[in-house]
């Protein structure tokens, strides 16, 4: 059956100089001292992990440009966004040669602590849940002629389509930084999981690294525009579908399930007049982008039984061809290829001779199809946007299509109130035209909260129109069980009974049993009941990682669906949030200095799989080495005083900085008591600037430190 649709894609084009929630900044407790913070460096490894990425997120935070010195110590506060259902489950600080593993613990306790710290004027960092998508990291104490390092872990959800997978990469946060930097990946691959890419640098160069991963580097000129980025890898559903399990016991454990539904359901045939208008200024993306995105979405979600034109604005509409096309893989290379060469799209609007030549050419081909139109068209007088949705849906006669917005304006636009509600841009047009089609719209702003919080990807508005485009099953279920057992507790990425044939049903659950999967699939499509049981053959027996993911889950329900908890439910995700070492809005990371902390890393090198080697607990560190130095703080040099318990061989004195480079090193004599004097010089007879510096005194089973402030 072909259904007939006018899928009128609108990328209009709007402005982003209100308050956005990501924000970084610097200030002295004790002090009147602030400014806006910089990030001087950024690394993110990113990890396939079924259903999720797992990103591990590397910052440098500084006072940039400012001049501050080793006097002035600064809070580091970082607010800022990660996509709904995003799961954080660890933090990590540098202290000097050290990384310190964050604890998690109930907010409150953690608050404290780390409060009581700061007073001290010691090393912590703490990481915080405000929302379902708002994060708050603080930092204390940065010397204003330092950095302070930190690492965040966590998961986020992809999007599926015939081709791969695909998330948002977090260049937000990068851009709330007063100097912008690089962002390097480290980019690892699974059987499953191939060919790293950025859709909006398709010319993004991934170099093979002997570790083990792809690395590649983002200038920041590809994100300070305020476009966001979207990282894409290629992989297979076998079978329409993504299954993995980690057993905590013989016969309990967890599970993720990723699949399509359009996989299992006969669809519609569709065809797409993608319509395109552009005029400059009103947004950061360039025709090509937009281009770009359509190509890639249309290989994505289309099959060569579907059928496609494009449309260009010009003086006169221009199309690429006077029929339609089949949406195989060749012709639509072929097509956007030679589209994307030559733009053909004028850099002026002329969007109602556009919109009124691509209905005429859908109602003269067969009157089955569906329109994708990126537009630019200020209409801020309702009266004239009335009139205009009057006369295209006239021109669509007793047959009404059915019109999908896309909104991709960032730059350029204003605001009215309007029926007690603010309208930004284009959006009363949008929303009335696809109302009175029912359709559905929409836009890299968030549509409910802009200006409040961070725009997304063009990619992403753009996906979420491509997989409705083909109807929606209503009433859609996904009863996982086993063959031999049974399974419960389930949670999905959908909160609504219905499901896009062309979205991504994922769901994590626990079991008991075997875990031999059957899944059961239900629904009504085009007024259809279907019902088709699926065996999961090649369930793949994964880490712990699934733990955290259904943990994480079971948190995000209960915070949504419980916006005023009581006490008891406060419990219950406290608890769960701490038994699987996930974040909530009821718990917190705490990372404290080594003095201060039950754990800390025994390998201090830069591990992109991790904080470090491993952590040891401070009870193994029993006192059989000491050292003390005075004065503290020095200028021109520093007695340190170092006491053994018993003999040691070949012991050395090392003070690094607080990125934990060598600096100096010197031989301790094997005595009960000696004191070495250090002339604030590197091993090169250079003397060091001034900040704060870590002495460490390390024997063949223990080690101890020290901070050492030089002015």
């Amino acid at each position: 059956m072909k259904n007939s649709i006018l899928l009128f894609t609108l990328l209009f084009l709007s402005t982003t100089s209100a308050f956005s929630y990501t924000y970084l900044s610097y200030r002295d407790p004790q002090g009147w001292q602030s400014g806006t913070g910089s990030i001087d460096s950024a690394t993110l490894t990113i990890k396939p992990k079924g259903a999720y990425l797992e990103y591990g997120l590397y910052l440098n935070f500084s006072t940039k440009p400012s001049s501050y010195n080793v006097q002035d110590t600064f809070e580091v506060t970082l607010y800022f966004d990660l996509p709904e259902n995003a799961i954080v489950h660890d933090s990590w600080l540098w202290v000097g040669p050290y990384i310190s593993r964050a604890q998690l613990l109930d907010r409150t306790r953690a608050n404290l602590i780390y409060e009581s710290i700061v007073q001290r004027r010691q090393d912590p960092s703490i990481l915080y849940k405000n929302s379902s998508t708002q994060y708050e990291l603080r930092v204390f104490p940065m010397a204003g002629n330092e950095q302070r390092k930190v690492k965040i872990t966590y998961l986020v959800p992809v999007s599926w389509n015939s081709l791969g997978v695909s998330a948002a990469l977090p260049v937000n946060i990068l851009s709330a930084s007063q100097i912008k930097p690089k962002l390097h990946l480290q980019c690892y691959e699974t059987t499953d999981f191939q060919n790293p890419s950025v859709a909006e640098i398709p010319g993004l160069n991934f170099q093979t690294n002997a570790a083990g991963y792809k690395s590649a580097e983002i200038n920041a000129t590809h994100y300070t525009s305020g476009n966001l980025l979207t990282y894409n890898l290629s992989a297979s559903l076998l079978n329409g579908m993504y299954a993995s399990y980690f057993p905590s016991s013989v016969t309990e454990g967890y599970y993720q399930l990723a699949l399509r539904p359009g996989h299992f359901c006969q669809a519609w045939a569709v065809k797409s007049a993608d319509a395109f208008d552009y005029e400059p200024g009103m947004s950061t993306y360039t025709p090509n982008d937009i281009l770009s995105q359509a190509r890639s979405l249309s290989a994505g979600y289309l099959s060569p039984n579907d059928s496609f034109n494009l449309m260009f604005s010009q003086l006169n509409i221009a199309a690429a061809s006077p029929d339609w096309l089949p949406a195989d893989s060749q012709h639509l290379a072929t097509v956007f290829g030679a589209a994307q060469a030559s733009n053909p799209i004028s850099s002026y609007t002329n969007i109602p001779s556009l919109l009124s030549t691509a209905i005429s050419f859908i109602q003269s081909h067969g009157g089955d199809g569906r329109l994708f139109c990126s537009a630019i068209l200020i209409i801020n007088l309702p009266q004239t946007a009335n009139q205009l949705i009057t006369d295209l849906v006239n021109a669509m006669g007793s047959h009404i299509i059915p019109v999908r917005i896309i909104e991709y304006t960032n730059s350029g636009y204003g605001n009215y109130w309007l029926n007690n509600q603010y309208y930004w841009g284009n959006q009363y047009f949008n929303e009335n035209f696809s109302a009175m089609t029912s359709g559905d719209y929409e836009r890299i702003l968030n549509a409910y909260y802009y200006p409040y919080s961070d725009p997304r990807p063009l990619a992403d508005a753009a996906r979420e129109v491509f997989e409705r485009v083909q109807g929606q099953i209503q009433n859609f279920d996904a009863h996982v069980s086993l063959s031999n057992g049974f399974c419960y507790a389930k949670f999905s990425n959908s909160q609504s009974t219905s499901i896009s044939l062309n979205g991504t049903y994922t769901v994590v659950g626990k079991y008991y049993g075997t875990p031999v999967f059957d899944v059961e699939l239900t629904g009504m499509y085009n007024g259809v009941p279907f019902q088709q049981v699926v065996s999961v053959s090649n369930a793949l027996q994964d880490d712990s990682i699934v733990r955290k993911m259904w943990a994480g889950a079971f948190v995000e329900h209960h915070e949504r669906n419980n916006p005023n908890p009581d006490n008891q439910t406060k419990y219950m995700i406290r608890d769960t949030s701490l038994q699987a070492r996930v974040l909530s809005q009821y718990t917190a990371f705490l990372a404290l200095e080594y003095a201060d902390t039950s754990l800390y890393c025994i390998d201090y090198e830069n591990n992109p799989n991790g904080g470090g080697g491993g952590t040891v607990g401070l009870a193994d560190l029993e006192n059989k080495v000491s050292i003390n130095a005075f004065p503290n703080p020095f200028e021109g040099s520093i007695s340190i005083a170092i006491k053994l318990k018993s003999a040691e061989e070949n012991l050395t004195l090392k003070i690094y900085n607080m990125n934990g480079q060598l600096v100096y090193e010197v031989p301790v004599d094997n005595a009960a008591e000696s004191t070495i004097v250090w002339n604030g010089q590197d091993n090169e007879g250079q003397d060091v600037p001034s900040g704060i510096y870590i002495a460490e005194l390390k024997t063949s089973t223990h080690k101890q430190v020290l901070k050492l402030v030089k002015r």
